[in-house]
């Protein structure tokens, strides 16, 4: 009896945490990822260690969900939260960028699923760069509405702040 209980413990209950560690072991590596490829764009091309025209992250975060389903929306947001963190951020301003940035990816890749958004034909293509400007549309207002409620961005700088960060 118990050599055939511990062998049933290994066929079934050992995939399943295997399949656990997996997933988290995924989350970690894309958050890890997510997060260093932030810090270096944010030390090195964004204007103030916060907003940049060009942001490889957002690139990782849709591809990691569109290989990988929704499930890695948990490695974006960490990644987003350490790396907006690691960068000189305090928590106020990380935590709302991180959620921006993760909603960003999850709609990007619910509208593209949904307007079956591929490059087949024209039309399809420029679905796909609807989807795409919408989605960033998300991160881009999120970001720069948290820097304005925190002092760090200006009236006068809002627009401005909002093209680039839409841009990157």
């Amino acid at each position: 009896f118990i050599s055939t209980r511990e062998s049933l413990h290994r066929k079934i209950v050992n995939p399943i945490q295997r399949q656990k560690l997996e997933f988290v072991a995924r989350n970690l590596g894309l958050a890890a990822a997510y997060a260093l490829v932030a810090k270096a764009v944010l030390d090195y091309f964004a204007a103030n260690h916060v907003i940049s025209i060009i942001w490889p992250p957002s690139g990782i975060a849709f591809a990691a969900l569109f290989l990988g389903g929704a499930r890695y929306w948990p490695g974006i947001f960490l990644g987003a939260l350490l790396g907006n963190f690691w960068a000189g951020g305090v928590l106020e301003i990380a935590i709302p960028i991180a959620t921006g940035n993760t909603l960003e990816a999850v709609v990007g890749l619910w509208l593209i699923r949904r307007l079956d958004a591929s490059i087949r034909n024209r039309s399809a293509y420029f679905k796909f760069l609807i989807s795409g400007g919408l989605a960033s549309s998300i991160a881009a207002v999120v970001g720069v509405a948290t820097l304005w409620l925190t002092g760090r961005s200006t009236t006068n700088t809002v627009g401005v702040d909002v093209i680039q960060w839409w841009m990157g």
